[in-house]
């Protein structure tokens, strides 16, 4: 009797030893599915302040996990018998319907599985329209960016400045291609590669000011003009050489002015250049070179083979036949606003 009265009272203690083991488990499965609750919250507040046309378009790109909601949806209203809340549209209707009828201890587990569910899928939709935004963020900045490189370079000082540095670079082309063949004269020297290097890094700096909240025009501006002088200058002393480096073939005071001539029309080439549009630039360039190619490469070759003043002559007039063609046709074309300052050959 006393044996099983004591045994009695150890089964009971043993019941009641194991009592606070199931109350340790629920404060635990409760603060999880607060945890899912709130990261549900959180997710539908992002998509609701997402523009809607970014959060249409995740659902379209991004939304396939909404087929899979979707499919454990229909096993719940299935298993369940809810109301499948199929009068709801939007996504998130149906979420906020679905969880409505899941309220309740005795559904928290079917609850806790949906949320988690539902929150997989919404943290996809959220990224993507994170992402959404961050594109449309970069091309605002972008097309902030174009605008104010196009005023600046529409600035009257800015384009005088380009147009030096291309009427040199033109210029250089020309006389080069005059040279004898094998005549390797008036490489760039190191001290240009330097200068070049610098201009670039300037204009890394002003691409950066472009860039930038807090913008001033004027400094911009200021700072462009700078740079595209100091990128003429690094093409000046290769023209000086160049100009020298003729006279020991074929290029005397007598034979001087075609050349001069040549660079007075790539002055007024590089001035139309300035003014007209890109179609009329491309036709006047390509139809000159054409009709004038035959020439200059027939009068190059009498000259390579004697670089004579008779000869050197005959190369300058086949070039000033070609920059006299594009001149003319530029001329012809329609103009955009002129420039204040007309560029002028350095001799």
């Amino acid at each position: 009797m006393k044996a099983g009265l004591c045994c009695a009272l150890l089964l009971l203690g043993c019941a009641e030893g194991a009592a606070p083991v199931v109350a340790q488990e629920a404060p635990s499965a409760h603060r999880d599915l607060q945890a899912l609750r709130s990261n549900h919250a959180r997710l539908l507040k992002e998509l609701a302040d997402a523009p809607a046309p970014h959060v249409e378009s995740c659902t379209s790109t991004s939304g396939d996990c909404l087929m899979q909601v979707g499919e454990g949806r229909s096993r719940l209203v299935s298993s369940l018998r809810l109301n499948s809340c199929d009068v709801s549209l939007d996504f998130t209707a149906k979420s906020s319907c679905i969880i409505s009828q899941l309220e309740g201890p005795s559904q928290s587990k079917a609850l806790g599985d949906y949320l988690s569910l539902e929150n997989w899928c919404f943290t996809q939709l959220s990224a993507c329209t994170v992402a959404k935004a961050e594109e449309a963020r970069r091309a605002t900045l972008e097309a902030r960016f174009a605008a104010r490189q196009q005023e600046l370079e529409a600035a009257a000082a800015v384009r005088l400045a380009k147009n030096a540095v291309q009427l040199t670079r033109a210029r250089i082309e020309y006389l080069r291609s005059t040279l004898p063949p094998n005549i390797n004269a008036c490489e760039p020297a190191e001290s240009a590669e330097a200068c070049n290097a610098s201009v670039e890094a300037s204009r890394q700096t002003l691409e950066a000011t472009l860039r930038r909240d807090e913008y001033d025009l004027k400094a911009a501006t200021s700072d462009y003009v700078a740079l595209e002088k100091k990128a003429d200058s690094c093409g000046r002393p290769e023209l000086d050489c160049l100009s020298s480096a003729l006279k020991p073939y074929g290029v005397v005071p007598e034979s001087r002015k075609w050349i001069d001539r040549n660079l007075e029309l790539l002055s007024k080439r590089q001035e139309l250049l300035a003014q007209t549009s890109e179609a009329t630039k491309t036709h006047c360039v390509a139809a000159s070179q054409q009709q004038h190619q035959a020439g200059i490469v027939s009068a190059y070759v009498a000259y390579a083979h004697e670089p004579v003043l008779f000869f050197r002559t005959q190369l300058d007039k086949s070039f000033l036949a070609l920059h006299q063609a594009q001149v003319s046709c530029l001329a012809a074309g329609p103009k955009t606003a002129p420039l204040k300052q007309t560029l002028t050959a350095t001799r």
